[in-house]
Parts: C-alpha cells; structure tokens; sequence
C-alpha cells in the first residue's frame, strides 16, 4: 500500500512537475555526494587501528600459487564483471540510438 502511494506521488511529480527535476536531481546528487564523505569521515576517525599507507601501495603478499602476474590479472578480472551489464546496456542504447538519425 505505501509503495503504491509512493509510485503514484512520484509519477504526479514527474508528469504535473518537470521543470523542478533536474534542480531536484541535482540536489540528490550534492545530498549523495555529501552524505559519502560525511560516512567516511565518520568511518575513519572512529576506526582505533590504522596502517601506513605502505602497507595498500607498496605492500603485496602473494599468498595464492600463482605468480604476482596472473594473481593481478585474476584479480583485477573478477572486478569487470560488475560493469558488463551496463556496458552492455550502453552499446545497446548508442546502436538503437545512432539508428535512428
């Protein structure tokens, strides 16, 4: 019941108010942006056992039986997974796009 209350005031606003959402993007982007560097902050100055900086960029304890390479590489790899759907989604949108002109 609320979240149908929820979609119905929101179609309202998008379709009875569009001149107020790209100022209303814009402010959940600076709420957003704000609200991330509040967390970190936070997040770092209530944390009790820090490490130098050399222990992230200069520090590498390789742990797996592979060698340095392929371990980065494997590593780095599993992590581009999370982008192929909207890279996907993207290529789709340009072709479908750049059709039409």
């Amino acid at each position: 019941m609320v979240s149908t209350l929820f979609m119905i005031i929101v179609t309202a606003i998008v379709c009875l108010l569009p001149r107020i959402l790209p100022k209303a993007e814009t402010a959940f982007f600076l709420c957003s942006l704000a609200g991330f560097i509040i967390f970190t902050i936070a997040v770092l100055a209530t944390s009790k056992p820090k490490q130098p900086g050399s222990v992230v960029f200069t520090d590498f304890v390789n742990q797996t039986g592979w060698s340095d390479g392929t371990a980065f590489v494997l590593g780095v790899g599993t992590c581009t997974y999370a982008f192929l759907g909207t890279d996907a989604t993207t290529h789709i949108a340009e072709v479908r796009f750049s059709s039409k002109t």
